[in-house]
């Protein structure tokens, strides 16, 4: 995701139960209601800066990477000290912050927590939900991460995975992103897995290769690109595979570039249609499982 959001509004409210930055080894992760705008996961998170606390709906985004962002709204309320921050690599973080704590609503603490302060009201097609700020890949590092789009639930620790499961190899990326290998009609490409992003992209190169044409019957959607806001065709419905899962009628979105120099884009467009775990150790991977999920699911 290219960080943009509605300001938000937070509320003051009692500290959530916490847990340390691991569920014990064998237990099931706590699931907690895990929040669907405009198909993008969100989950309630609580700040605390002092006496202070706010508590606001986080957008979980593997393509914001190891960057925790932060409404400026937010961070008045809790009255943050911003520290001048200069990244060429990513000139739109413009000030820096420390929280004493960032605890999600299944209890897992990072604490102190150091996030960026950026603008978020520029994203429209998000107003109807207060949201408070972003979350990337370095809150959930060493986890496995539940999104359970079809009960609308979210958790993070050790999931039973019984042997045999079809994992999907995935690899750590520039500044904590996210890579997989996908298959589009028969040809192998290098996807950046973006839960921050409602739509799946597919680059001009990649599209020229495939002679992928357009979709004639879909309108140009308005959508946010390298080169700011323009219209987008979509693809004719393509079959993808994502390890042993196969889509057989996908649209992607056409555009010119797709971010950190990868094919391909894959957004929630796609994860949504199955149970989604990432594993974000030292050797990420990823399990899609259709419907609402396999028997052994924590619930």
């Amino acid at each position: 995701m290219q960080p943009a959001a509605v300001l938000c509004a937070v509320t003051l409210a009692a500290p959530l139960a916490c847990r340390g930055a691991a569920t014990p080894r064998g237990a099931p992760p706590p699931m907690v209601e895990l929040r669907v705008e405009q198909g993008l996961p969100f989950v309630q998170a609580q700040m605390q800066a002092g006496s202070r606390t706010a508590l606001g709906w986080m957008l979980i985004d593997t393509g914001a990477g190891d960057f925790t962002l932060i409404d400026p709204a937010t961070a008045r309320t809790l009255e943050l000290r911003h520290e001048p921050q200069s990244d060429p690599e990513a000139p739109w973080l413009g000030v820096r912050a420390r929280l004493d704590a960032l605890t999600l609503a299944d209890g897992l603490r990072r604490a102190p927590w150091t996030l960026h302060v950026v603008p978020l009201q520029s994203r429209t097609d998000l107003k109807a939900i207060p949201i408070a700020g972003v979350l990337g890949t370095a809150v959930l590092r060493g986890q496995q991460v539940v999104l359970d789009l079809d009960r609308k639930r979210f958790g993070t620790g050790r999931v039973p995975v019984p042997r045999g499961a079809d994992w999907i190899p995935l690899a750590w990326g520039e500044q904590g992103t996210l890579l997989c290998e996908i298959r589009v009609v028969g040809r192998t490409l290098r996807a950046y897995l973006d839960t921050g992003s409602s739509f799946s992209q597919l680059g001009a190169r990649a599209a020229a290769a495939l002679s992928v044409p357009t979709d004639p019957a879909a309108a140009a959607l308005p959508q946010r690109t390298l080169r700011g806001q323009e219209p987008v065709r979509s693809s004719a419905p393509l079959a993808v595979e994502v390890g042993a899962r196969r889509v057989a009628d996908f649209r992607f979105l056409l555009v010119d570039d797709v971010a950190r120099g990868a094919d391909a884009l894959l957004g929630m467009d796609l994860l949504s249609r199955f149970w989604v775990l990432l594993d974000l150790g030292t050797e990420p991977r990823m399990l899609l499982e259709p419907g609402g999920g396999p028997p052994w699911a924590p619930s």
